[in-house]
């Protein structure tokens, strides 16, 4: 806080002023600081390592977190999880990632829009050799 002292003309006697108020400096530069940290990890949250075209709905919903994302590539190449797995360890791999749930978890397919039907037929034979019943075939809302 900052005083000064102003000495009035009609008397010798000295008048105080207190400027009083809070510096809001430092709190801008914190509020700045937690823009930028929610601002870089909100980017790099998500941030598939495949990038695929999902083809287009209009019923498309969002689903939870807690599920095993299958990525069907153009050219058939299947991916779990970020991990590229061959489609005749599929099953086994669906089977070692379920024991480690207490309950049968979500699996959102994601098929690129230009890959064949036959793929991801494939794919959800796979997921029922599995034991796993509960699968979304995801999409993009128009």
């Amino acid at each position: 806080m900052a005083r000064s002292r102003k000495k009035s003309q009609a008397t010798s006697a000295t008048v105080v002023e207190t400027r009083s108020g809070i510096d809001l400096a430092p709190m801008v530069d914190i509020i700045f600081l937690l823009l930028a940290y929610f601002l870089i990890n909100s980017t790099l949250a998500k941030t598939p390592a495949i990038r695929i075209d999902l083809p287009q709905s209009e019923t498309a919903s969002y689903v939870g977190e807690e599920a095993i994302d299958i990525l069907v590539q153009a050219d058939g190449s299947i991916t779990i999880n970020a991990a590229v797995v061959e489609k005749a360890n599929l099953a086994a791999r669906l089977k070692a990632t379920v024991a480690n749930n207490a309950t049968e978890p979500e699996v959102n397919i994601k098929s690129d829009a230009t890959a064949e039907y036959q793929h991801v037929i494939g794919v959800i034979d796979e997921i029922q050799k599995a034991g796993l019943s509960n699968f979304n075939l995801t999409t993009n809302r128009r």
